[in-house]
């Protein structure tokens, strides 16, 4: 499926999302993927509405586990320890020189690659991406649901106010001649008939012109409704050949008026409600502290719960001006999700277990590092070849411009923790 079709099911998804959707969601939960050292392997279900377990299915003999699988929810278990992948048997130890050559080596590689991504980088066309998250259609109705619901509030107590007004306009109405002011009249109903029939009777035959010249200027707009009417038949037409019966039955009772649109129409209307509403709102609740996020992973967390993708960290960083905090931790998180990409590849590339450690040490120093011999003067303090990548593959995939006094304020580890995260690597630092 293109993106196209995905962001428009992932939207009607999302519009018509309730509290069990995340469960029903069958077809997503059936699909495992599994990344290893740049294999991907995919488990799907089949025809699970057809499968039917059978009584005569033997049990799987699984054998028990060390100290009866006590380390089984142990997560650092499951992990390799570089250092003891080298160990070979033997006590004969390489040499510095050796040890030296294959750190340049897988120095270079890093190397060439760089070069090789950013020779794409700079080829590769900008396009806009119609994908988007399902959680994005389920905030985006309850954004207009919020506001069908101030608007109502507002008109009550508008309609409230003005009934105040009119009933102490009323009571403060006396009428002076018996010596006594009279008790103010309760109704304004009654107030206007007390004033005089005959000037209400004498503009009955005005009243009547006017409505007879306003029965003749509804005739047009009422053809125009009936072409609304039928343009939104059509739509909903539209929308209930991709909706089930109950999906579109539950958006029609949300009362936001999506049903009668097409799904173009909600693509179109969703992107807007992405860019001028979604993300404002999230950094005005980062401003007021109703979010706060501490690390890269609550970032993820907040803006993925609301529909928002990574991809728009950039505008982020640009819409907080006035919160250095949520700045400096978004710039943070695009440059690991920048070497996330490059120390993945290194990894996938490095067929001999045993030079894996020493690879991913190249690699980091590469990113991390500067070599007091050939860039200790180089400002910012990264490797010339390293901030050239970095620049450019930020600005496409982020719309961010990085720029030295940005890089100035970088924890590198900071940026190495988010790494392990990120490529699944134990921190011991």
């Amino acid at each position: 499926m293109d993106s196209k079709h995905l962001g428009e099911r992932n939207l009607l998804k999302g519009i018509t999302a309730d509290e069990n959707t995340a469960a029903h969601d069958v077809d997503s939960l059936g699909i495992v993927n599994i990344r290893y050292c740049g294999y991907v392997a995919v488990a799907k279900v089949n025809n699970y509405e057809k499968t039917i377990v059978a009584s005569s299915i033997k049990p799987a003999d699984i054998t028990d586990q060390p100290e009866g699988g006590a380390h089984a929810l142990n997560i650092n278990s499951l992990r390799m320890l570089l250092n003891e992948a080298n160990a070979t048997g033997e006590k004969k130890l390489p040499t510095r020189s050796h040890r030296q050559e294959e750190l340049t080596a897988a120095q270079t590689y890093a190397e060439n690659l760089l070069k090789e991504s950013l020779q794409n980088l700079e080829e590769e066309e900008t396009g806009k991406q119609s994908f988007m998250r399902w959680e994005l259609g389920a905030c985006w109705v309850q954004h207009l649901q919020d506001l069908q619901k101030s608007d109502k509030d507002k008109k009550q107590g508008d309609g409230k106010e003005k009934k105040k007004m009119v009933d102490k306009a009323v009571k403060e109405t006396k009428i002076e001649g018996l010596g006594k002011p009279l008790k103010a009249l309760k109704h304004p109903k009654n107030a206007v008939d007390a004033s005089g029939k005959g000037s209400s009777s004498g503009n009955k035959s005005l009243t009547d012109a006017t409505s007879s010249g306003e029965n003749q200027k509804v005739n047009p707009s009422s053809v125009e409704s009936l072409q609304g009417d039928c343009i939104a038949s059509e739509s909903e037409i539209l929308l209930k050949d991709v909706l089930l019966d109950s999906a579109f039955t539950r958006l029609k009772d949300s009362e936001t008026g999506l049903h009668q649109k097409s799904p173009s129409e909600l693509i179109e209307m969703a992107l807007k409600f992405y860019d001028e509403v979604a993300l404002p709102k999230l950094v005005a609740d980062f401003g007021s502290l109703e979010l706060s996020p501490v690390d890269g992973r609550t970032l993820t967390d907040f803006m993925h719960t609301r529909g928002l993708q990574m991809r728009s960290l950039g505008r982020v960083v640009k819409l907080s001006e006035k919160l250095s905090h949520v700045q400096s931790l978004c710039v943070h998180e695009m440059i690991v999700r920048a070497f996330k990409h490059i120390v993945r590849s290194v990894i996938a590339a490095t067929s001999d277990m045993r030079q894996l450690a020493l690879t991913i040490a190249a690699v980091l120093n590469l990113l991390l590092g500067v070599p007091e011999s050939e860039f200790s003067g180089s400002s910012p303090a990264v490797h010339p070849l390293v901030w050239r990548w970095l620049v450019a593959f930020l600005k496409k995939r982020y719309q961010y411009d990085l720029t030295e006094q940005h890089y100035v304020d970088v924890r590198k580890y900071a940026i190495l923790r988010g790494l392990c995260h990120k490529v699944n690597m134990f921190e011991s630092f």
